[in-house]
């Protein structure tokens, strides 16, 4: 921004000052000598109206003279002694008129005692004296006294007459004088002042200013050439600061072009300039060095003539299609360096706004195209791995329209892909094209839940099969879902199988057993032995038998939760009391189990099936007291972390073997817990333990922390009492 206190601002501010000072002294000059000619004009016209006013008076005067004269002889003669009193009244009406006016226009002039003397004349001794001729007496008196007054009237309206001719006259030769003598001086004085003015202005600012702006315009086309400035102006006034700019400007391009230079020459990219026939006439060393060659080497050389391993004339078609449609063009090349090295290039190329140039970039994107090799090759492999896949997958946009299937899904529908590709993932599902309202209903079900449904081929078969889908953005950032269809028609048959054996060993197996255990307890209770070893054949044969039952009651059983057809009875109980109640279990040594409700609340309720709960966690107890140390202390921790409590039960050397620990959380292993052969317990009590606390919707881990495991359960909470 340029400084108001520059010396060409000061200097342009003091000229036009100067200019503006002389200009107004002109215009005052020339108001003054018009307001002299004004006030002489309206001196003139206001003699001018006086004299006028005068003179009306007097005839007015005259006029009233000769009415009094008229009806005086035509008194003498006639004998006639009235006035024509109409006549009489309007002309002396009209003179008081004419003397109103002369007094207005006067006013405090100079003639103001004559006209007060005909203020005299006509207000009071002529109209008094006039109407005395009336009577007829005495009029010779009358008539002298009467022409008297009027001598004096027409007396001192002449002298008035003679004072405004006079002032007219004067004002007059004033005006004449005034207009020829004093324009003239004032055009003079004004040509000659800005004759000066124009001089001064083009000598002192116009012809420097255009002198320096044409050595600015010089130094312009020397920037334009290349070549440096030399002369470095010194000034405060704005044209030496432009010019002090333009030498900055200067500077800086040097100091960008040298930047550029070193930039075009140490480039990680490939950087050169083409004219219309495809030659390369501008390359940096740094972007000759990335291809191997010399820049020497490079300029007037063919582009298309570099030892790339594509075709020349699809490089040549590119930069033509570059100059004829001026468009940016992008393409990908092979090189091969003097060394024998191969680089991957791809090129970018615009053309310039003349039109006879361009500029080509090129990126080494040798490592990138590697990356996106083996990209493609885990592509490659991830699809033979989803074809070979057992599963149907399908993924389709977000209107459900396939749009890729693997080879299970063909040999799960019977069809060619050709068949399902771009079609509504409704056919496989019903058969026909369903409506987005229900594609969208099962999607968000399947979603949540795996499905099961029966999907029907293109060869009319009618398939069992398990349907999931899930959602996910494509590269695109465009929502996709994958969907699968597993066939569960093996399963459905071992599901058939397992309910008919379920049932068999409810029905064929268990109420036999049932009705042999009952007779055998009534044999041991109420028989008479012989001998001891018929006493004991018989109780051996009644646990086998009680053995028997309770592993076909907790077989059931376990079917039944794992299934979800479990029965619960759930209530409300505080925690504490439930693991009290699980001490007070039969089979469990309560004086070696201690509870420690660390930093827990008593009052922490969960809602439970108390008799399955105490059931499950008497065995996870047994479990510890089995494989811990002989007669170590049972310590059993409540803890409360929301949403859900914990009860973790240890004790001192208590380790789960690793075959125990296995089998421990796995479906239907036998893993007996209760050392004692007076309890009633069979194998499958552990694993039916962990369905019954899955079945509240709680959790089973063995964790292990310092050398000492430890079995951790968690149910969920219900309110607090």
């Amino acid at each position: 921004m340029i400084s108001i206190k520059s010396q060409l601002t000061k200097n342009a501010l003091l000229v036009f000052g100067s200019i503006f000072i002389v200009q107004a002294l002109f215009i005052g000059i020339l108001w003054i000598y018009i307001e002299q000619i004004a006030w002489r004009v309206d001196r003139q016209r206001e003699a001018t109206k006086v004299i006028r006013a005068v003179c009306a008076t007097e005839m007015q005067s005259l006029l009233s003279m000769h009415l009094v004269y008229r009806h005086f002889i035509n008194a003498i003669h006639h004998g006639r002694h009235q006035w024509d009193k109409l006549q009489s009244e309007k002309d002396w009406t009209e003179l008081p008129k004419s003397m109103k006016t002369l007094e207005k226009l006067i006013g405090d002039g100079p003639a103001r005692e004559e006209v007060r003397q005909l203020h005299g004349y006509v207000y009071g001794n002529i109209p008094a004296i006039s109407k005395g001729l009336i009577s007829l007496r005495d009029r010779a008196s009358d008539l002298m006294q009467i022409e008297r007054e009027w001598d004096g009237l027409f007396e001192h309206a002449d002298k008035i007459v003679v004072m405004y001719e006079q002032l007219e006259q004067d004002a007059g030769e004033s005006l004449s004088e005034l207009s020829l003598v004093a324009l003239g001086a004032v055009l003079v004085v004004g040509l000659g002042t800005n004759i000066a003015i124009a001089l001064a202005l083009y000598n002192k600012f116009f012809s420097d200013i255009t002198r320096r702006f044409d050595k600015i315009f010089e130094d312009i086309n020397t920037i334009g050439s290349g070549a440096p400035l030399l002369e470095v102006p010194r000034g405060s006034d704005e044209i030496d600061m432009l010019a002090m700019e333009l030498h900055e400007i200067a500077a800086n391009i040097q100091r960008f072009q040298s930047n550029e230079k070193v930039m075009f020459d140490h480039a990680t990219s490939v950087v050169c300039s083409i004219d219309e026939s495809g030659k390369i006439y501008s390359i940096g060393r740094g972007s000759a060095d990335q291809l191997g060659f010399g820049t020497a080497d490079l300029i007037e050389k063919q582009f298309a003539s570099l030892p790339f391993f594509d075709s020349s004339s699809n490089i040549e078609a590119e930069l033509n299609r570059l100059f004829s449609d001026g468009i940016d063009i992008e393409f990908d090349t092979t090189l091969r360096k003097p060394s024998g090295q191969t680089i991957d290039i791809s090129w970018k190329g615009r053309r310039s706004d003349e039109g006879d140039t361009a500029v080509l970039v090129g990126h080494d994107v040798t490592e990138l195209s590697s990356q996106i090799r083996k990209i493609r090759q885990r592509q490659e492999e991830f699809k033979n791995i989803v074809d070979r896949m057992p599963i149907a997958v399908v993924t389709t946009d977000e209107s459900f329209v396939i749009s890729s299937l693997n080879k299970a899904t063909t040999d799960l529908f019977r069809c060619d892909p050709t068949k399902l590709l771009a079609r509504d993932l409704g056919v496989l599902i019903t058969g026909a094209t369903t409506t987005g309202a229900q594609l969208k209903e099962i999607a968000r079900i399947a979603e949540a839940n795996p499905i099961e449904l029966n999907v029907k081929s293109f060869a009319n078969e009618i398939i069992p099969a398990e349907f999931s889908m899930r959602s996910y953005a494509n590269a695109y950032s465009k929502k996709t879902y994958l969907a699968t269809f597993r066939d569960i028609s093996a399963r459905l048959q071992i599901e058939n199988v397992k309910r008919d054996f379920v049932a068999m060993i409810s029905h064929d197996l268990r109420s036999p057993l049932t009705a042999l255990f009952g007779t055998l307890e009534i044999m041991v209770e109420g028989a008479n032995f012989s001998s001891t070893e018929e006493g004991s054949a018989l109780r051996n044969a009644n646990t086998i038998v009680a053995n028997l039952v309770n592993l076909i009651n907790d077989f059931l059983d376990l079917e039944k939760f794992e299934a979800g057809l479990g029965v619960l009875e759930l209530n409300q109980i505080s925690l504490l009391r439930l693991v009290e109640a699980t001490i007070a279990v039969e089979h469990l040594n309560k004086a070696s189990i201690t509870i420690t409700p660390a930093a827990f609340d008593p009052n922490v309720n969960v809602r439970v099936d108390q008799e399955r709960m105490t059931f499950a966690l008497a065995h996870f107890v047994s479990l510890v007291q089995r494989f811990a140390s002989p007669d170590a202390k049972i310590r059993i921790w409540l803890a409360e972390e929301a949403p859900a409590a914990s009860i973790t039960i240890t004790a001192e050397g208590f380790h789960l073997p690793e075959e125990v620990r296995d089998a421990s959380l796995s479906r239907y292993a036998l893993v007996p817990v209760i050392s004692d052969e007076a309890v009633e317990s069979s194998g499958l009590a552990l694993a039916l333990s962990r369905a019954i606390i899955n079945a509240h919707n709680g959790k089973v881990r063995i964790e292990a922390d310092e050398n000492i495991e430890s079995v951790t359960i968690e149910l969920p909470l219900s309110s607090k009492t």
